[in-house]
């Protein structure tokens, strides 16, 4: 329980100073004006938005001429760093812009295409005599894998241990308000495009999947995967029991069965996973969660490409730190209720 809590005081300890650090940045030396060049990327925005100490310009890079435009915002808005996205300036006009920033005293640094098509940790490897981009494998493998185990295992037990009288109760209104098992058991595909038998509560009528394919075109997600606000199929007490998550509470047991983890890529139906390009297959490599970031990160209002994405940065920037994080994070997204359905 001290080891437990130690994890959790540290991350909270980590967040509060980088909390505090850049509310006394702001107070003492005033909001870092940055410049960010190159095309339109809504996950840096979002990201630099979540920075109260970071003040960020923004330049589309169009041609070869716009190096003296990027200048002349560095002095006009007292520029300190510059993030090059994408960029495909020649070599010596970039080592060019790159001595006049040193000489101006600007950091330059870069977004490489290559790592933003990857998604890979990036290190630097010498073995050659020179420094070269290395790739790395997917940090959640190995002892990182069999770790997050051994935690999903007791975070499940301890759970169930507490919440089994409303899992009951859950049970028996399912019973009374609709006819036919309080359970829906549904194949899905997991880890290592294993099959394996999904729990929930039932939410929808008995015949759902019979029904899915009179209203699969009505879907309002693009993408290989079925989203409809308000799904003719949802029972009166399924409505209620979807917008809190209280269904997936069953899920617990597919943890405990080795199926799935507290936090990771959702499980997807078969049909969905086998309209998956490689890139999304990559989501096949971890074990699926019963939360994960794309539901912390907006649920269903997100686009099928956007939740892809999350769930790849999350496969390969896991730590346990992490997992906290969305885990605190999992019951102010179902109560807010945002993309819920």
């Amino acid at each position: 329980m001290f080891w437990l809590l130690n994890i959790v005081l540290l991350f909270a300890y980590r967040e509060s100073f980088k909390l505090m650090a850049r509310f006394l940045l702001r107070s003492v030396k005033g909001r870092e004006n940055i410049l960010i060049v190159g095309k339109e990327n809504q996950k840096i925005r979002a990201e630099i938005r979540k920075l109260p100490h970071i003040q960020a310009y923004y330049h589309p890079y169009e041609n070869d001429d716009d190096s003296g435009k990027i200048k002349s915002i560095v002095h006009d808005k007292s520029i300190t760093q510059i993030y090059l996205v994408h960029n495909n300036w020649p070599d010596n006009r970039l080592m060019n812009f790159y001595d006049w920033c040193e000489n101006v005293h600007v950091d330059l640094k870069f977004v490489p295409g290559i790592v933003q098509l990857c998604k890979g940790e990036v290190a630097i490897d010498s073995s050659l005599g020179v420094p070269v981009f290395h790739l790395r494998s997917v940090s959640l493998s190995g002892f990182n894998f069999y770790f997050k185990r051994i935690m999903d295992l007791i975070i499940a037990i301890s759970i169930l241990s507490f919440i089994w009288p409303m899992l009951l109760m859950v049970a028996i209104l399912i019973k009374i308000d609709s006819p036919g098992s309080f359970l829906y058991r549904h194949k899905r595909m997991g880890y290592r495009g294993r099959i394996f038998d999904f729990f929930k509560f039932r939410t929808m009528v008995i015949n759902a999947d019979e029904l899915l394919a009179k209203y699969r075109e009505m879907s309002e997600r693009k993408g290989p995967v079925f989203k409809m606000a308000k799904d003719p199929r949802i029972t009166l007490i399924g409505r209620t029991l979807r917008r809190y998550s209280v269904d997936e509470l069953l899920q617990l047991l597919n943890v405990l069965r080795g199926e799935m983890s507290l936090v990771g890529p959702r499980p997807q139906v078969l049909w969905e996973a086998s309209a998956y390009d490689d890139w999304a297959k990559r989501r096949l490599r971890v074990l699926p969660g019963i939360t994960g970031l794309w539901q912390v990160s907006g649920r269903a209002s997100l686009s099928y490409e956007e939740m892809i994405e999350l769930d790849i940065y999350y496969i390969e920037s896991w730590s346990p730190g992490l997992d906290i994080k969305i885990l605190f994070n999992t019951l102010p997204a179902i109560f807010s209720q945002e993309g819920a359905y």
